[in-house]
């Protein structure tokens, strides 16, 4: 089964694999009690009123999903650059997603995502999370490139190898690409128990695929 990513709404009452992966490890860091408030808002309180939907916490902090906003992360690569990056690695592209812009204290991401299908016909993604910071400041507390190695320029933009990593059951292979304020973060995530597109590989269709995006 094609897996798909959710897109953020207010709908859903639980968080994302993605979702959780950006609020929980801040959930750590920044103060539980303020990040808590502020994501029960967003996913157990749906209905409240407007500072309650917008996970509006008593010290300022907020997270809140933009409606009829777009970053253009769509807009990023194709369908086509797609198929042409990940070349004998894949029988095709099955489809597209773009996630609504997710509005993080002031930092706004959003997600593309292209579901295919490997040579081995099991299901596996790429996808391209495209977060725009507030400030210098905030960018450098997110301490995006820590782990990282530094690769080749891309578009003239500083470029990085990221670590691996394992989330829930998928094994993801990743690259960063920084643009001023703005980060793109290209990534192949396949089933942690059964990978058959090495991180070298994946690093290279990535890259590739970088290289051609509109940063």
């Amino acid at each position: 089964m094609v897996k798909k990513r959710l897109k953020f709404d207010f709908r859903y009452k639980t968080l994302t694999k993605k979702q959780k992966a950006v609020v929980l490890p801040v959930m750590v860091v920044v103060g539980a009690a303020a990040v808590v408030a502020a994501i029960w808002t967003i996913v157990i309180l749906p209905n409240a009123n407007d500072a309650s939907r917008n996970g509006s916490a008593a010290n300022g902090f907020s997270a809140f999903i933009e409606k009829k906003t777009d970053l253009g992360a769509g807009k990023l690569v194709t369908k086509d650059d797609v198929t042409k990056a990940l070349g004998n690695k894949a029988k095709g592209v099955i489809n597209t997603d773009v996630s609504s812009v997710f509005n993080y204290d002031g930092d706004r991401s959003q997600t593309v995502t292209y579901n295919f299908v490997r040579t081995d016909g099991q299901p596996a993604s790429l996808y391209i999370d495209m977060t725009v910071f507030k400030s210098v400041v905030s960018k450098e507390n997110e301490n995006i490139l820590a782990g990282t190695l530094p690769a080749h320029a891309i578009g003239g933009h500083p470029a990085y190898y990221m670590p691996a990593q394992t989330l829930g059951s998928q094994r993801e292979y990743r690259v960063l690409v920084v643009n001023g304020l703005k980060a793109y973060k290209f990534v192949i995530d396949q089933p942690v128990d059964n990978v058959t597109i090495s991180e070298v590989s994946a690093a290279a269709s990535l890259v590739t695929l970088a290289q051609g995006a509109h940063l």
